[in-house]
């Protein structure tokens, strides 16, 4: 039992419930005699608040203005409107002349490749996999219908993404499906 503060509201530290998903329940008692009904919260305790990977691709001029423009936008959505931190925000961009336009955001790597783009998304899995850390692939540049253009000559294959987000996908299946997994007595 806790009172309401004068600002009403109760603050509780995420360090009180560890980390995952949480229930709090509660009833509220006011003038020491008449009570709500009881009713619950849902809350998602977790160390990160998001983890994103932001590609600015292609290879035209015109794509790239582009491609920088709409990539620096998500990545100041994302830092200053939806709480990710910039540690958690991967930039790739190798447009040079932009830097000085991307004011306090600092671009990870200048390299944009399949390969590049694999790894970042094989270093969050086990954020996402095993601590339910969300995780955001924002692609700025052209793509078609089964690719999607990087920068000139590297183009990342539709098939790639799908198998890899797959692997992501089925490895959640199994680590939540052990985790509930109830023992059998013989």
């Amino acid at each position: 039992e806790r009172p309401l503060g004068s600002d009403r509201v109760i603050n509780i530290e995420a360090s009180t419930f560890g980390q995952g998903r949480h229930t709090v329940f509660y009833r509220v008692t006011f003038d020491d005699i008449n009570e709500t009904h009881s009713d619950s919260i849902r809350v998602i305790v977790r160390e990160r608040f998001g983890h994103a990977i932001i590609v600015a691709g292609g290879d035209q001029e015109l794509r790239n203005r582009y491609s920088n423009i709409a990539a620096i936008n998500v990545y100041n959505t994302l830092v200053n409107k939806r709480r990710f931190e910039t540690d958690d925000v991967v930039f790739l961009s190798d447009k040079e002349g932009w830097f000085k336009q991307i004011n306090g955001i600092h671009v990870t790597s200048k390299i944009i490749t399949v390969d590049r783009l694999h790894q970042e998304i094989d270093k969050a899995k086990p954020d996402n996999v095993e601590r339910e850390v969300p995780l955001l692939i924002f692609l700025a540049g052209h793509g078609g219908l089964r690719n999607f253009q990087l920068r000139e000559r590297e183009i990342l294959q539709s098939s790639d993404m799908k198998r890899w987000l797959d692997a992501i996908n089925n490895e959640k299946i199994s680590v939540r499906g052990l985790a509930n997994a109830t023992e059998i007595p013989a």
